[in-house]
């Protein structure tokens, strides 16, 4: 366990695709799904309104839910995540603050995704079993934006 219990999962992926493009995939069910182990999105986006991200995913019912902290299209999302159907209580210390960043380089053919995820409550297996998520997942988003 990390001592001061600040663990920060920080990823920053570039894909060749503009910012317009790439933010639709982080919001867009039909997009998510494809890249987020089969999970849809579902939220009107505004400022504390809930996103519920549900699906199956190799016979398992999956959702994780949350509430929208900032959005700011094609620049800033920010939202809380919870994995309802896991082992831990549905009490605000068990959900992590996912930030995704978005900012176009190479004259915009480029994004530049950060993602960064924090409140882990010093949770070293949850930090982990993130780690491991966005690095399955952010290839995924990668590979889909440039086919």
């Amino acid at each position: 366990m990390n001592p001061d219990n600040k663990l920060v999962l920080k990823r920053t992926i570039l894909i060749k695709a503009d910012v317009d493009h790439v933010w639709d995939a982080l919001i867009n069910p039909d997009l998510t799904e494809r890249y987020v182990f089969g999970l849809r999105v579902s939220s009107d986006w505004k400022i504390g309104s809930p996103v519920v991200w549900k699906g199956r995913f190799q016979g398992k019912d999956l959702m994780h839910r949350g509430r929208v902290l900032n959005f700011e299209p094609r620049r800033i999302l920010q939202i809380t995540d919870f994995d309802a159907l896991g082992v831990a209580d549905d009490v605000p210390s068990n959900y992590t603050t996912v930030t995704y960043e978005l900012s176009s380089e190479n004259a915009g053919s480029v994004t530049r995704l950060n993602i960064t995820e924090e409140n882990f409550g010093g949770d070293q297996r949850k930090f982990d079993d993130s780690c491991r998520f966005w690095d399955s997942t952010l290839p995924k988003l990668k590979a889909m934006m440039e086919a």
